[in-house]
């Protein structure tokens, strides 16, 4: 199953939580997507494995200027699996504030890697 974002991974927590109220009954609940339960029987129904795998999951916080695509999506997170680590989801958060490129969070440390202080220096020297 290809984890993308946080977002992601809170439905697919939800969906597992319905599958583990409902162990012993039918797993077609409409609450739970095809693709969630294609993936469960990959893996023999084990179901507190998965939930375990998914908790230890690593966040790498992303802010952006704008609502990533889908693509923009796939394309960082291919980036960060490649680079960063496999184990990684993205927790994306948009501030229009930020006037180009991106804020990161990683292991606690934070990187500013947007234009808002240089364009924000920029505007004050001009109207000043």
């Amino acid at each position: 199953m290809d984890y993308l974002t946080k977002d992601q991974i809170d439905v697919l927590k939800q969906e597992i939580d319905i599958l583990i109220s409902n162990k012993y009954q039918s797993t077609k609940t409409e609450l739970v997507r095809d693709s969630t339960l294609q993936e469960l029987e990959k893996r023999k129904g084990d179901l507190e494995n998965w939930k375990l795998e998914i908790e230890n999951l690593r966040e790498l916080h992303l802010t952006l200027a704008y609502e990533p695509t889908r693509t923009n999506i796939l394309t960082f997170s291919n980036w960060t699996k490649k680079n960063v680590a496999e184990d990684v989801i993205l927790d994306i958060n948009v501030d229009q504030r930020i006037v180009g490129g991106a804020q990161i969070v990683w292991n606690g440390k934070y990187q500013d890697y947007s234009l808002t202080e240089i364009v924000y220096a920029d505007l004050q020297r001009l109207l000043s």
